[in-house]
């Protein structure tokens, strides 16, 4: 009975110390890459860790509120992810069917289990989670067509990973679960966290190999509305960074729409932190392919973000974003209409971009 115990405690420690160091390298390179979308991610591998450590120390009240915040981490992060590349309105009605599901859940475990509540407690937590993580599995395979196979092998680990939260219930005081749930669980934490990292550490950006135009000058170019076709045509081939309200933009940029309603490459009005976010991913992947590839990118619609932001908010995002764009060498078009700004904010942003 010792050798058993002593067993079951290295296992759940080096199963422990798996998720710690899948979180950590999460973090670490969410933070590298600048893709604070992956934060939550990280996160969840390290709240797992003290499920785990609950659940194997008979403290099944930490091990079930651990599980649950990992499956909220887990999903909150796949549905940043999406909201940030796609509209997630599909996955409705499958929410919407939670509570009958928490229902069954609980009437089935108290018929199964009713002595054990401590055992119900944790097989309901893993199965929650587990739906969850199923959930975030289809999310992610919405993502098929902009992120290729890293979506789709993703998303089927986390369904995959789902499924064996949910038997958790069913399979808990089976002989042999401990064993193989923990090597099967082992597998699934090791696999997952790679295809996360390989999401934290990729940009859905277009073709990388168009020769840089040298008749674009580097720094900032602010343009009216009505300058701009000269440009677009210039730089129809060119994998331009594009942030745009109104303009139609050709099929090679990678175009983000700013919009309130949620859509595919669509980002809020108020989400500054995303647009700078994604542009320096961008810049970083160009400095990473040399000279054969450098940024340009384009705004247009500041006067649409000023109905949702303060002007010095807008204002000191620009100036962070010139930096960047300095720094990598690059070239940012900006597209103003000085008739929809008061002259002292106009004379601003122009001081401030030049």
């Amino acid at each position: 009975m010792g050798a058993k115990m002593d067993y079951a405690f290295v296992t759940a420690a080096f199963s422990i110390a798996i998720k710690l160091v899948a979180g950590g390298m999460i973090l670490f390179f969410a933070e590298v890459k600048h893709r604070k979308t992956s934060l939550p991610w990280g996160l969840a591998w390290i709240a797992y860790a003290y499920a785990i450590a609950g659940d194997i120390s008979g403290n099944y009240i930490i091990g079930a509120m651990s599980v649950a915040i990992f499956a909220s981490l887990i999903f909150y992060g796949t549905t940043r992810l999406i909201g940030a590349e796609f509209y997630i309105g599909k996955v409705s009605r499958i929410i919407a069917l939670l509570p009958m599901f928490f229902v069954i859940l609980l009437v089935s475990g108290a018929l199964m289990l009713p002595r054990n509540l401590n055992l119900l407690i944790m097989g309901v937590s893993h199965a929650v989670s587990g739906l969850f993580m199923i959930l975030s599995g289809f999310l992610l395979l919405e993502l098929r067509e902009i992120y290729g196979k890293k979506a789709n092998n993703l998303g089927i680990t986390l369904i995959i990973y789902g499924i064996h939260q949910v038997d958790y219930l069913a399979l808990r005081n089976e002989q042999g679960f401990a064993t193989v749930g923990f090597v099967l669980g082992l597998i699934l934490t090791v696999v997952s966290a790679l295809l996360m990292i390989q999401f934290v550490l990729v940009t859905p950006f277009g073709p990388k190999s168009a020769r840089v135009h040298e008749k674009i000058q580097k720094g900032v170019l602010i343009l009216r509305l009505e300058s701009i076709e000269g440009y677009m045509d210039l730089l129809r081939d060119y994998p331009v960074l594009a942030f745009v309200r109104t303009i139609s933009t050709p099929n090679k940029w990678t175009t983000f729409k700013l919009s309130n309603v949620p859509g595919k490459l669509t980002i809020e009005p108020t989400n500054l932190p995303r647009i700078l976010e994604t542009a320096v991913e961008y810049m970083k992947r160009a400095r990473e392919d040399g000279d054969s590839f450098r940024p340009v990118i384009l705004i247009e619609g500041l006067e649409y973000l000023r109905l949702y932001n303060d002007f010095s908010s807008i204002a000191k995002f620009l100036a962070t974003l010139k930096d960047y764009v300095s720094v990598n060498e690059g070239t940012l078009i900006v597209v103003l209409d000085e008739k929809a700004w008061e002259k002292k904010e106009f004379h601003l942003l122009t001081r401030i971009l030049t």
